[in-house]
């Protein structure tokens, strides 16, 4: 259900959506799909702006930026690299899996009103705006499932319950 078409706000409206930020032991993961090191670029220099921490668990150098062509082959299973920043109180963490998926996670947790909601759904715009493609709030490790996408240059969202 396409909400939202007409304001600065996403219109969707907490109480109609509380059950998909309940805690069942799983994160949130926002994705955008068919993706290249260029939109990895342009996201990261958007978000730029936000207190961005390097995180790192190896011995394994810091991540590059912008990021070169090289960088993801030079992740391995013995080192898991992301940043984590805060946007507007909600922590997300970005995962550098492939170049061809951009990909956060969120804690549903941290979901908890109105303003919370709107706020996500503010940084899923960005996203979008930047990348120039969809974004999809799903749950973790469901690409297939959508809970709310959001398209470039809109200020709707669509709620799929």
């Amino acid at each position: 259900m396409p909400v939202g078409e007409d304001s600065n706000m996403s219109e969707l409206m907490y109480h109609d959506c509380r059950s998909e930020f309940e805690w069942f032991g799983h994160w949130l993961d926002i994705y955008v799909f068919n993706t290249t090191i260029k939109e990895w670029n342009q996201v990261l220099a958007a978000l730029r702006q936000f207190e961005i921490r390097n995180e790192i668990d190896s011995k394994h150098a810091n991540i590059p930026h912008p990021l070169d062509n090289d960088f993801f082959g030079r992740t391995s299973r013995d080192a898991t690299y992301f940043r984590a920043f805060d946007y507007k109180g909600i922590q997300v963490n970005c995962h550098f899996f492939t170049d061809e998926e951009v990909e956060f996670d969120i804690d549903p947790r941290e979901i908890v009103d109105q303003a919370a909601l709107d706020d996500l759904i503010e940084l899923l715009h960005l996203i979008s705006d930047v990348t120039q493609k969809s974004v999809v709030l799903a749950p973790e490790n469901a690409e297939g499932v959508t809970i709310v996408r959001v398209q470039p240059n809109s200020r709707c969202c669509d709620y799929r319950p």
